[in-house]
């Protein structure tokens, strides 16, 4: 009986993968996961609409400005009681 040779010996031997090989095969599945994921958190993001709360600035601007005026008024009268003594 003729002994057969080891596959790895012969020319018909599958190859063993290169690190090419491998590396291309690890790295396909997350790399796909990743831009799916990409693209679902853009495609939810650009369905959230942001609505601006509407201020009344006129209420504010009044209220400024009537403290500023109370300050104002504030600050002549120590002026004032500086001067005099």
């Amino acid at each position: 009986m003729k002994q057969q040779p080891h596959p790895q010996n012969t020319k018909d031997a599958p190859r063993t993968s290169t690190w090419k090989e491998s590396l291309r095969r690890h790295t396909t599945g997350p790399v796909f996961s990743l831009s799916v994921h990409i693209v679902i958190l853009a495609l939810l993001g650009s369905i959230m609409i942001a609505v601006v709360p509407k201020a009344s600035h006129d209420d504010v601007t009044v209220e400024i400005t009537e403290k500023i005026s109370d300050l104002q008024e504030a600050l002549m009268t120590q002026c004032i009681m500086k001067v005099k003594s």
